[in-house]
């Protein structure tokens, strides 16, 4: 029997490696989403007791240079959570645009394996036709040998039935 040789193997494999790097490129890109999600909500965190912090000196009657060194820690502070906003914007932005890239790269190799298995099929119908070509000739071959083998019995059997 004839081997199976996928014609496209070599575009099948690059497939396969461009959707595994897509992959670890999202995963990346997750893990990066993930760790900008985490600075944000420390960062909104440190923000709200920032400003509990200034509430409670001006409660307490806190000097004036307290109370203005807070709200310029509290001015940080919100910076500091629109810089993890944006980082946090940014990394969802290239976490989707990595999906994307993922999803294409997938639809690819699955038309690349599509093909294949296409091929595949009509190799097995080859392979099936050629087994049933050749076990027709061996059939054949051997009602042949059989056929040489009985001429004279049935030329007794042929002018039994003339009589």
């Amino acid at each position: 029997m004839k081997k199976f040789r996928f014609t496209l193997q070599a575009v099948f494999v690059v497939r396969q490696q461009q959707e595994r790097l897509a992959l670890e490129e999202y995963g990346r890109c997750l893990r990066a989403r993930q760790a900008a999600e985490r600075a944000l909500q420390e960062a909104r965190k440190a923000l709200e007791d920032g400003w509990r912090r200034q509430r409670e000196l001006e409660a307490s009657g806190a000097p004036a240079l307290w109370l203005m060194q807070g709200q310029h820690w509290c001015a940080a502070l919100e910076e500091r959570c629109q810089k993890a906003e944006a980082a946090m914007r940014q990394a969802s932005e290239q976490t989707a645009a990595a999906w994307t890239r993922l999803a294409v790269a997938r639809r690819q190799r699955e038309a690349v394996e599509k093909l294949r298995q296409r091929q595949w099929r009509q190799h097995e119908l080859a392979m099936a036709r050629e087994e049933q070509k050749q076990l027709d000739e061996l059939a054949t071959m051997r009602f042949l040998a059989q056929g040489d083998a009985r001429p004279a019995e049935e030329g007794v059997a042929i002018d039994s039935l003339a009589l």
